[in-house]
């Protein structure tokens, strides 16, 4: 490894870890305040559920307890809406962090024409790449970490393209490595009518977080051919 390449590695290591501590930081800020508050209904409706018996319908206690309802599964809703932002940026980081990786290697080889060639998009095109032209030893095709990139890049699609429905708005075909990805991750589950929403935990934006830093990290240690 060149001098060069030496330091471009340290510089981009550092750029990487800082990026990551900033994710962190943003979930810990984005989870807060909102499991502050459903702890707080959470807590007002196991109260109100021990006081509801023999009261009318139209009784103010019940018609409370009914609002507490309506507020906790907004919440509910609201935060799962912000968690699947956060693993959207998460993912779009990652990828064009990669694919600027790739683009820079391919402007000091060739100008550039080698990464246009290179077929394929996202984060394949990226890894074909890598693999190809800067022969990178990453083992693509055994890593647990990739297979879960790829598992992690159906979800996102499924967010931004599917309103985070296994099945959209249209009734779409449910792609069965996604609902496999779902329902064997802890952090993710369905829910909604039609049990087809895709409900993102705190839990599971950690974990993403930890595997997209170790992946990057193992992908920037290792030496490449250069042109």
């Amino acid at each position: 490894m060149s001098e060069h390449q030496a330091d471009h590695k340290k510089l981009m290591r550092f750029f990487l870890d800082r990026e990551i501590v900033n994710f962190h930081n943003f979930l810990t800020i984005l989870d807060s305040h909102l499991d502050a508050r459903r702890q707080e209904l959470s807590n007002s409706i196991e109260l109100a559920d021990s006081k509801l018996e023999g009261l009318e319908e139209n009784d103010e206690l019940r018609k409370e307890w009914i609002d507490l309802k309506v507020e906790a599964e907004q919440v509910k809703g609201f935060a799962n809406l912000l968690r699947q932002s956060f693993l959207t940026s998460l993912y779009s980081f990652m990828e064009l962090w990669l694919m600027r990786e790739c683009h820079l290697d391919s402007k000091r080889r060739d100008g550039g024409k080698s990464y246009k060639a290179t077929k394929g998009k996202g984060i394949e095109k990226a890894k074909r790449y890598f693999t190809s032209l800067m022969q990178s030893g990453y083992p693509f095709g055994l890593s647990q970490d990739w297979l879960w990139m790829t598992n992690f890049q159906l979800l996102r699609d499924c967010i931004i393209h599917r309103q985070g429905s296994l099945t959209g708005f249209c009734d779409f075909e449910i792609d069965s490595t996604l609902a496999k990805f779902v329902e064997s991750e802890s952090g993710l589950s369905l829910f909604g009518p039609d049990n087809k929403q895709i409900f993102v935990e705190r839990e599971f934006c950690g974990r993403a977080l930890q595997i997209v830093h170790r992946f990057m990290v193992e992908i920037l240690a290792l030496e490449t051919k250069t042109g």
